[in-house]
């Protein structure tokens, strides 16, 4: 495990950044192999970590650049500092022993794998929400998340909450698509990495528990805008045919908030 370094996100959400980090010293991780990247959270991110933590890695990216940048910070430090494998783990989970080393003991059965995690919500673990990751659609632009392992060999992607990636890796496919400001990064990322032979695979024993639901009632007017601009730069960059996933899939969503009477939210969609 000490040749994983564990790349964690923050921005304005210490609190979360910290719990995450709590679970991974209780799972026996090193807080040294630990790498924190704070994408210019103007706040007291930043002091609040150092102050519960004394010996992990924290890197201002100097910009909020979105999350594949701020990804990018932490394996380019990772890779700098010598380690084989990087595990991007968002900042709003929380892990258990047995998390990283089945993922690590599925990717050395499988030198061509890129390894994801159950994601179970925190709040009811019982209840998963994707085994890995999911499939997409691209007739219709939709993605959806994959909830047995009895699907799990029709992965298009895994969920950027929990990936590990090894350095072999990371050298032919490239790091995270920064065009990508937030949302679809992790999709493209591992269209890139399937092109190269690499493939998708789940660790069977590996929980992450993760705060956000997915809720779309919860979703901003600005989560929105994020979503659909990086859809379609998704479909424009890897479908042969990318206005007709763009029409149906912002349509669609269009005709849901007219019954929604979430009237403002459609300009949203278009921008």
């Amino acid at each position: 495990m000490n040749s994983t370094a564990i790349v964690l996100l923050n921005w304005r959400s210490a609190k979360d950044t910290v719990k995450c980090v709590e679970s991974l010293i209780a799972a026996e991780i090193r807080q040294c192999d630990i790498i924190i990247v704070d994408n210019d959270s103007q706040d007291e991110s930043i002091n609040v970590i150092k102050e519960h933590f004394t010996d992990v890695r924290v890197i201002e990216s100097g910009k909020n650049g979105g999350f594949a940048y701020g990804c990018n910070v932490g394996i380019r430090a990772a890779l700098s500092s010598g380690y084989n494998y990087v595990w991007l783990l968002n900042n709003d989970t929380i892990v258990d022993k047995t998390t990283l080393p089945n993922m690590i003991e599925e990717i050395k059965r499988n030198k061509k794998a890129i390894v994801g995690s159950i994601i179970r919500d925190i709040e009811f673990p019982w209840s998963v929400q994707a085994v890995g990751g999911g499939t997409i659609n691209f007739l219709t632009g939709t993605g959806r998340h994959i909830k047995t392992f009895d699907d799990v060999d029709k992965l298009d992607y895994l969920l950027g909450a929990s990936i590990l990636v090894s350095r072999e890796a990371l050298e032919s496919i490239g790091l995270l698509n920064e065009d990508f400001f937030m949302y679809w990064e992790d999709t493209e990322f591992c269209i890139r990495a399937r092109r190269k032979g690499y493939f998708l695979k789940v660790a069977k024993q590996s929980n992450v528990y993760h705060k956000e639901g997915g809720s779309v009632n919860k979703e901003s007017y600005a989560q929105t805008r994020m979503i659909f601009r990086s859809m379609r730069k998704f479909f424009l960059k890897e479908s042969p045919f990318p206005l007709l996933p763009i029409a149906i899939r912002q349509l669609g969503k269009t005709f849901v908030s007219l019954l929604r009477r979430e009237f403002r939210r459609i300009p949203y969609i278009w921008l």
